[in-house]
């Protein structure tokens, strides 16, 4: 990298460089160096809001984005108390507001179920039909004519 970036020009900020060795088991240790300046090893990386992790692990990422988006459920929740909506229009809205936090970087980790995920479409459909925690998802989903997220990201 140091070759390339002095051929062409370039200079690294290596303040603000880290270095992820993605790898499972037990951490392998190597030193990196530009510009004669050891470049930090990181165990995650934030890159455009998704959470990394060096284990390939996606559970803690879809975690974030499953707390995000109950924020935005919330007050989407707030907002639904207050107005007189068809059961399809508050539909649309979840799938305009809502819907894209919860998907927001699954072109990275989509292939997974991520529960937590779902467990916010189920939160709503749940909020939307009036019924119990224990209500049949599938039902729920029938009758509002929806699919899971996992289904609608791949």
């Amino acid at each position: 990298i140091e070759n390339y970036c002095i051929s062409c020009g370039l200079k690294l900020n290596t303040n603000k460089t880290k270095i992820m060795i993605f790898e499972a088991g037990r951490p392998t240790h190597y030193d990196f160096y530009i510009y004669n300046k050891r470049i930090e090893i990181v165990e995650s990386f934030k890159y455009l809001g998704i959470q990394l992790y060096k284990n390939g692990n996606w559970n803690r990422t879809q975690k974030n984005i499953a707390q995000h988006a109950s924020f935005s459920l919330h007050n989407f929740f707030v907002i639904m108390n207050q107005t007189d909506l068809l059961t399809s229009q508050k539909m649309q809205l979840y799938n305009t507001l809502i819907e894209h936090v919860l998907n927001y970087g699954s072109e990275i980790w989509g292939c997974h179920k991520a529960p937590e995920v779902e467990s916010i479409l189920s939160k709503f459909c749940r909020k939307l039909l009036y019924v119990k925690r224990s209500s049949n998802l599938d039902a729920m989903y029938g009758e509002l004519g929806c699919l899971p997220m996992y289904i609608r990201r791949q």
